[in-house]
């Protein structure tokens, strides 16, 4: 895992072990939704990433502090507020990597 469990634990300032096992879950899908969102073959991409590590941990903040689908009154949302803009940075740093590992 590219963020840790402690990480996660002191950025959502969480003390006890009783939900140790939900937010490694939490930390698994966070991680495979961007990861599906931008894309897998560039080797180390996510390896040592800030963008990467903080839009998991808001991701797991969203799935631990809203535990089924979230509305602002008007419409569902699936990804919380934020998450969007470290998606599209991502992908095109990851555009630039994979330009470079395919010699473009």
């Amino acid at each position: 895992m590219a963020v840790s469990l402690s990480e996660v634990k002191a950025a959502l300032r969480i003390d006890t072990d009783f939900d140790d096992k939900l937010l490694e879950k939490y930390i698994d899908a966070a991680a495979d939704t961007l990861i599906s969102a931008v894309g897998d073959e560039v080797e180390g991409f996510y390896d040592d990433n800030p963008i990467f590590d903080v839009a998991v941990m808001r991701l797991v903040d969203h799935y631990y502090k809203n535990r089924s689908a979230t509305s602002n009154g008007v419409e569902v949302r699936d990804i919380p507020f934020g998450i969007t803009p470290s998606i599209i940075q991502l992908k095109g740093k990851y555009l630039r990597q994979l330009q470079k590992q395919e010699g473009r």
